[in-house]
């Protein structure tokens, strides 16, 4: 054939169609002769996920496609994936990854979830199986555990890094006073935590921190109520557009009021048909107008700088939109912002696998035939540690330039990266800057408020936090001390001069715990004032401590004190009682388990207490003054609140005031006894009437004086202080002279014949006309054995 027959077949349509033919033929050849390593996909694409990963398939899919294409990665290898909807549901996700286990093809590594929620159970059990997990969306610090999650690395940072974007936001507008909500679930809070500690370091003052449900109406109302107007919001859609409906049933939006909200919320989110929201798609646009988002920058936001695929992130996006919307199988699936994200997660695994091809191959392993070879990649199985150890130290080593910037991982297996700060600006989403993970912002484009400024935080609302005044909390824990040390001696007292004749006559065991009761109600005031003085600054966890310590000694002290003086009265009463005359004797045992029942009555309804409603110490909103220009000053203080608080006091108030009102009744009955071997029956009966007293000024002030805590505190631990020393001088002054002068007891010891015979002719004689027993001082009686 000739050189211009040669050119005649080449340039022909039939010789184009066949060297294109020709072409696909070596293609697929060498395609079926290259090695399939599958990734076990999550991806949550179900109409009812909290958030919705369908957008991220394509990207993925993109991915896969370059990577394949290269010649220079994974040369012998095509790299494939299967993926499966994990719903954004723990327990789905947990069973796909059984699927992925132990059905179908062997899996190399897994690629996802979404939702932090279904990938923590994922992360937790696939180092099982040895095989490392890299997800591209799910962003709880949970997830940085080693601990727990030893196998999981992310393309996306963890949502705790975008807190420095949003303390850098606060910043720049000068915004002191900040108020935060959160979705009641762990990775919130962890989040919401975080942000709080950042907000301290950068003296930004908390006006209040609250979890919501999703009808948070008492907890909006709680914010209007302290006058928060920046507010950050960490929750999933599904509870951000109940949220934002009923802010705006309350008023607060337009340009008094800034809102913050996670950036990964999927485009027009507000926008979404929720059955929950009873607003319009007006009425949404309205309150969500200038709400700023930050989210992980879903893209180099140069824009100049070339991926390792060679092209722009303007470039690549464009390639996936027009895939998106170009393929039918992508047809139900939404558009994702992050789509980047879940690109450059392949390109990592596949730039990990290509470089431990060289550290697998210096293993050996023998084949079917027994013959010995280098491992390569596909030789890989769920039980292969030392494959795994590889891929890890060569993934955890990758530093790429991908479309979301420059891809790398810390020692936690996190993306180190930026945070992207949008906004919403006339109904759209868009794109104002960056910042740092130190907290550097950067704008390329103006914030725009839907006022001439932007929001003030409500300086005019000043937070005040109230504190006992210092010299106050040292008189009365002075006061206390003292107190405590006159109980001690007298307890030391009573128990060395036990055995002489007028102590012994009124029953020192029982004077004993009333000594004891009167020292736990001194370390009860002290308790009392600890909760509410400054030195403990904020930590609400050491005031929870004392405020419920301070309950338990007051009652329980209240139980062994009073209830030793109300079982002597009850004795008295039962020796003088006509209608009830005693058939044995009345031994202190029977006394001492009287007042110990009471005591472990108290022990029981605390344990209770502390058990199903424990208390709590939290701020309470004493006084809000406004000024004349408008300045609202809130005054807050500590209080000790549980959920049923008043129900378990109304329990403690009932047990005690039927003690205190009986215990007076019987007083009042042996009023007008004067038997010396009852020798202190009437300084009880008095101390009787002056606990009363004492208890119901102490209720009224309570109630009354919820304004004053400083003179409240200062009365009700003057009032104990009172009623604690009235008593124990009453009850011992006479005891302390009787022994000065008489210290070895002997006048009693010459007068116990008379006084026994006193005590023998019966109730009788206890009549004031009964003359050995009028006289008082002339005759006792011993209960020492009753």
């Amino acid at each position: 054939m000739t050189a211009i027959g040669k050119y005649r077949l080449i340039s022909s349509p039939y010789a184009f169609i066949l060297t294109f033919v020709l072409a696909m033929d070596v293609c697929q050849i060498e395609g079926q002769n290259k090695t399939k390593l599958i990734l076990a996909g999550f991806v949550p694409t179900h109409p009812n996920s909290s958030w919705s990963g369908s957008g991220m398939i394509p990207a993925i899919e993109l991915a896969l496609d370059d990577v394949n294409n290269r010649s220079d990665i994974l040369q012998d290898y095509e790299l494939l994936w299967e993926w499966k909807d994990d719903e954004c549901d723990a327990g789905r996700a947990a069973y796909v990854l059984c699927q992925h286990v132990y059905n179908g093809s062997q899996k190399i590594m897994i690629l996802g979830g979404g939702c932090s929620v279904s990938t923590a159970p994922v992360a937790a059990f696939s180092w099982y199986f040895n095989m490392l997990q890299i997800s591209y969306a799910a962003s709880s610090p949970e997830l940085s555990d080693k601990s727990k999650y030893p196998l999981f690395l992310r393309t996306m940072q963890s949502e705790a890094k975008q807190n420095a974007a949003r303390i850098a936001i606060m910043k720049h507008f000068e915004w002191t006073h900040v108020a935060t909500l959160y979705q009641n679930e762990k990775f919130f809070g962890m989040v919401n935590r975080d942000l709080i500690e950042r907000m301290k370091e950068n003296d930004i003052v908390l006006l209040t921190s609250m979890a919501i449900d999703y009808y948070p109406t008492v907890e909006l109302g709680i914010l209007k109520e302290r006058g928060s107007r920046i507010i950050a919001v960490h929750a999933y859609k599904d509870f951000t557009r109940p949220l934002f409906c009923l802010a705006y049933r309350l008023g607060m939006y337009g340009p008094r009021y800034a809102w913050m909200v996670p950036g990964w919320y999927s485009v027009d989110w507000w926008k979404e048909s929720d059955s929950r929201v009873n607003c319009t798609t007006f009425e949404m646009k309205k309150v969500v107008e200038s709400v700023i988002l930050t989210v992980r920058v879903p893209n180099d936001l140069s824009s100049k700088r070339r991926a390792i695929s060679g092209e722009t992130f303007e470039h690549y996006e464009k390639r996936y939109l027009s895939r998106l919307h170009s393929r039918p199988e992508y047809d139900a699936f939404d558009f994702n912002r992050e789509h980047g994200y879940a690109y450059d997660a392949v390109w990592a695994i596949a730039l990990g696998l290509n470089s431990s091809i060289d550290g697998v191959a210096r293993m050996e392993m023998k084949d079917s035939n027994g013959t010995s070879r280098p491992k390569r990649l596909d030789d890989f199985t769920y039980g292969d540690s030392e494959m795994r150890k590889v891929f890890h130290r060569s993934i955890l080593s990758v530093s790429f330039t991908g479309v979301t910037g420059q891809v790398s991982f810390n020692q936690f297996g996190d993306r180190i990266g930026n945070t992207a700060i949008y906004q919403i600006q006339d109904g759209k989403i868009t794109l104002l800057g960056g910042s740092d993970q130190e907290g550097n912002m950067t704008l390329f484009r103006p914030f725009q408020w839907q006022g001439d400024d932007a929001p003030n935080d409500g300086h005019q609302h000043v937070l005040r936090v109230w504190y006992l005044d210092d010299n106050v909390f040292w008189a009365v824990v002075a006061l206390s001390i003292v107190g405590v040390f006159v109980a001690l001696a007298l307890l030391i007292f009573n128990i060395k001069k036990r055995g002489h004749g007028f102590v012994k006559l009124s029953s020192p065991r029982m004077n004993n715990m009333t000594l004891v009761g009167a020292l736990l109600v001194n370390l009860s005031v002290i308790s009392g004032v600890m909760q509410d003085c400054s030195y403990l600054g904020d930590d609400t966890n050491r005031r929870t401590i004392f405020c419920v310590s301070g309950k338990w000694l007051l009652s329980i002290g209240f139980s062994l004190s009073f209830g030793a003086m109300f079982a002597k009265t009850w004795r008295v009463h039962r020796i003088i009682s006509r209608l009830h005359p005693m058939t044995e004797q009345i031994q202190d045992e029977h006394l001492i388990t009287f007042v110990i029942c009471l005591a472990l009555v108290d022990v029981a309804l605390f344990t209770a207490w502390q058990l199903v409603d424990p208390c709590q110490s939290q701020t309470k909103n004493f006084v809000v003054e406004i000024s004349e220009n408008s300045i609202k000053t809130v005054t807050q203080g500590y209080e000790c609140v549980s959920t049923f608080i008043w129900w378990w006091s109304g329990a403690l108030i009932a047990e005690k005031g039927l003690l205190l009102l009986f215990g007076c009744f019987l007083a009042y009955e042996v009023r007008n006894v004067k038997v010396n071997g009852l020798n202190d029956s009437r300084q009880i009966g008095i101390s009787i009437y002056n606990i009363l007293l004492s208890s119901i000024i102490g209720v009224a002030v309570k109630l009354t004086l919820t304004d004053k805590a400083s003179l409240q505190h200062v009365m009700i631990d003057l009032l104990v202080f009172f009623c604690i020393v009235s008593t124990l001088s009453m009850m011992f002054i006479p005891k302390i002279f009787v022994v000065l002068k008489d210290t070895s007891g002997a006048d009693y010891r010459r007068r116990r014949n008379v006084e026994r015979a006193c005590l023998s002719v019966g109730p009788s004689m206890v009549d004031v006309s009964s003359t050995p027993c009028e006289r008082g001082s002339d005759a006792t009686v011993d209960t020492s054995t009753m």
